[in-house]
């Protein structure tokens, strides 16, 4: 009986914390990259900032509206994570997060 038990919990249960702790770390990775606790959503201001300093980089502009790296555009703009991406409402700007990269390399590869 005892072994049963033992090989239930090994084949239905443990799986499930490993994949549960693997989660966390990648949750913790996300908000240590951009140092804010939700990170599945930026403002308009803190995409700015984040492009300036560096942690966002610009993927696709498909109006080209930021080539003369004017950043007033972004203004009315909500930007949403999809994956290691951000992707405004109209989909006309796709940013990329590189510190998100290495957490997906790391933290969250589910291999």
């Amino acid at each position: 009986m005892k072994k049963i038990i033992v090989i239930f919990l090994s084949i239905y249960i443990f799986p499930v914390f490993a994949k549960r702790m693997k989660e966390n770390l990648c949750y913790k990775c996300y908000q240590g990259c951009l140092g804010k606790p939700k990170y599945n959503s930026l403002t308009p201001k803190e995409v700015v900032n984040f492009l300036k300093d560096g942690k966002l980089y610009i993927i696709k502009d498909y109006n080209n509206a930021l080539a003369k790296s004017d950043l007033s555009i972004l203004k009315s703009h909500e930007f949403l994570r999809d994956g290691t991406y951000f992707i405004n409402n109209y989909v006309t700007f796709i940013l990329g997060c590189k510190c998100f990269e290495k957490c997906q390399d790391s933290s969250c590869n589910t291999k």
